[in-house]
C-alpha cells in the first residue's frame, strides 16, 4: 500500500512539473492575442505592443503600450496549471 502511495505522489509531481514547464516555455500566441484584445478593449486594431512579458508556471504577466498609455494585464488558467488562459486588466 505505502509502495502505490509513493508512486502515485511520485506520478503526481512528474505530471505538475511537466505542466508548469509546458506554462513557461510552449508557444503563447494565442494569450498574447487575448490580452491585446483586453487592452484594446475588444477592438481589431488598436496599435498595442508587448513591452514587458513575465511567464510564471500559474500565469503571465504583460505590459502593453498603447496609444493611451501602458496597461498592465494579467493572464491566468481557469485551474492553477491547467485550462484555458483568461486575462484581466489592471
Amino acid at each position: 500500500m505505502r509502495a502505490k502511495l509513493q508512486l502515485l505522489v511520485f506520478f503526481l509531481c512528474v505530471v505538475l512539473s511537466v505542466a508548469g514547464l509546458y506554462n513557461v516555455y510552449s508557444d503563447n500566441a494565442e494569450t498574447e492575442a487575448l490580452a491585446m484584445s483586453v487592452a484594446c478593449g475588444g477592438a481589431k486594431e488598436c496599435g498595442a505592443t508587448l513591452t514587458s512579458l513575465v511567464r510564471t508556471p500559474f500565469g503571465q504577466e504583460l505590459e502593453l503600450r498603447t496609444k493611451s498609455g501602458r496597461v498592465p494585464i494579467t493572464c491566468v488558467r481557469s485551474f492553477y496549471l491547467f485550462g484555458a488562459y483568461s486575462c484581466t486588466r489592471h
